[in-house]
């Protein structure tokens, strides 16, 4: 499927995937729910990054927008998942950035969501 972007929309691939990052996590860093599962802004800010990484950028359907906004999507029918390396970043980013609990929250959090793909795999 083609969509025909604004001129002020770009496609964003994984060399961009830390700019997705960081503007997603500026975007939900007071988000109760994110709160809740990451605990601290920090922890926000690098799960996002390794989410990016690993996920949207090079599997997605990524966008920035040049007023500095920024879209990330995963397709349902993704089978992509994060890798090993990618899984220990994110335990050792929550573990040293994120509340008391962040880790375990976040794994509770993802049984929920354990059909949908990219991330059920917590």
């Amino acid at each position: 499927m083609h969509i025909d972007l604004p001129p002020e929309m770009t496609v964003a691939g994984p060399s961009r995937a830390r700019e997705l990052a960081d503007i997603t996590a500026e975007a939900f860093a007071n988000d109760p729910v994110m709160r809740f599962m990451f605990g601290t802004e920090r922890a926000i800010f690098s799960a996002n990054r390794v989410l990016s990484r690993a996920l949207y950028a090079p599997h997605g359907i990524c966008h920035i927008h040049s007023a500095g906004g920024a879209t990330q999507w995963m397709r349902s029918d993704s089978t992509a998942r994060p890798g090993t390396f990618d899984m220990l970043s994110l335990s050792l980013g929550l573990s040293r950035f994120g509340s008391k609990g962040a880790l375990k929250a976040l794994v509770s959090q993802s049984e929920s969501f354990s059909g949908i793909p990219g991330v059920g795999e917590f």
